[in-house]
């Protein structure tokens, strides 16, 4: 199913009234007899930064449960989502390919923004007063049902809630992704509309005065490794997507020991590929990689 399909309106609609239907998972629930106590492996990074392929590789290299588009559409019956992915995904390989974020098909890798707004609260514009922990400790106890022992994540808003995410799930890692900070922003500028500056947005960044798109899309990058770095401890690695690109397998066993000291050890799943190509901006590709080019070595 693509995002431009004549049926994704009607699936929308469909989807919006499915927050009515919760009650169907608290009746599932008790036929489930496993009591685990699920970890999670949770990327953080910036609009165009690589998170999609870097879940994708996570949700590939790892035996854990991660969010496909049936489980999102499922989104507030979690138990139910988790085992209808079980069943109808046990055979999908991944791509590698995704459509600005977006992985077609019913078992396409899922960043879950309509699963995590309703369990979490947070959405992609910074706002604490919208964080739900009592509602994230519902969706850990139905996880912990089903017995799987870590979920993998990509969800950009995460950024917003990483205080909430450690104190809801006690297992938790944190992958805090950087990409080439001219490349990122360069790729966020060609896809970042006039009329919407922001994908996802720190709160201090909109009341900002910005003299242009370029200095916003650079400021916007940066505002929000600051914030994840300001987050920074013992459970967060960073992971650079160009090493991602350049050597899979290395940055995986990288991630494996890491979850391993944090007591969540990772099983490996499906073989991934050990290289994908990485696209670098280089300051003089064009007049807008050359206006932010200026912009960042100006600040650094």
């Amino acid at each position: 199913m693509r995002r431009d399909s004549a049926l994704m309106p009607v699936l929308r609609f469909l989807q919006e009234k499915y927050k009515y239907f919760g009650f169907l998972d608290r009746l599932v629930r008790p036929f489930l007899n496993r009591q685990g106590d699920i970890g999670l492996v949770c990327i953080l990074a910036p609009p165009r930064s690589g998170s999609t392929l870097t879940y994708q590789v996570l949700a590939s290299a790892f035996r854990g449960y991660s969010l496909r588009n049936i489980s999102n559409f499922l989104y507030a019956t979690p138990v139910i989502g988790y085992l209808a992915t079980r069943r109808l995904c046990g055979n999908y390989e991944s791509t590698f390919c995704s459509n600005h974020g977006f992985v077609p098909g019913l078992c396409g890798e899922a960043e879950g923004l309509k699963f995590w707004q309703h369990w979490l609260g947070q959405g992609l514009e910074q706002n604490s007063e919208l964080l739900a922990p009592e509602k994230l400790r519902e969706l850990k106890q139905a996880l912990d049902r089903t017995g799987v022992d870590f979920m993998i994540t990509g969800y950009l808003g995460h950024v917003f809630a990483i205080s909430v995410l450690r104190e809801v799930f006690p297992r938790v890692l944190f992958i805090h992704l950087q990409r080439d900070l001219l490349s990122n922003a360069y790729s966020l500028l060609k896809l970042t509309p006039e009329s919407a500056p922001f994908s996802i947005c720190p709160a201090g960044l909109k009341t900002v005065a910005c003299d242009s798109r370029h200095r916003l899309v650079v400021d916007q990058v940066r505002g929000i490794h600051e914030l994840i770095s300001s987050e920074d401890g013992y459970d967060m690695l960073t992971v650079n997507y160009e090493d991602l690109c350049a050597d899979v397998r290395g940055t995986l066993s990288r991630i494996e020991r890491k979850a391993g000291s944090l007591g969540m050890p990772l099983c490996r799943g499906d073989s991934v590929p050990d290289s994908f190509p990485k696209q670098m901006v280089e300051p003089d590709q064009d007049e807008d990689a050359a206006l932010l080019n200026r912009i960042i070595s100006k600040e650094e």
